[in-house]
């Protein structure tokens, strides 16, 4: 299952790439270096919680996706203002 994560988290990432520089999306996550990052994407390590949660957060990624690979990769902006009344 944790390969599976990783997987949809990258596809996720590749998608934020065409908008984003790496150290940004490294940072927004809540990485220090984009290292960290490339770990993930490699299978070196495995995306943290607090990387899921930061991604949901500051880009709208479904966390649905990133854990079943089902539904949009990412929430519909009633979702989004909904979950951060909650937060």
């Amino acid at each position: 299952m944790d390969n599976r994560i990783n997987y949809n988290f990258s596809k996720v990432y590749y998608d934020l790439l065409k908008t984003n520089k790496r150290t940004y999306i490294a940072h927004q996550i809540g990485y220090t270096t984009t290292t960290q990052l490339e770990n993930v994407l490699t299978g070196v390590a495995l995306i943290s919680t607090k990387a899921i949660l930061n991604l949901v957060r500051n880009f709208g990624v479904n966390p649905t996706y990133i854990f079943t690979g089902l539904g949009e990769p990412y929430l519909k902006l009633e979702t989004i203002q909904t979950k951060l009344e909650f937060v």
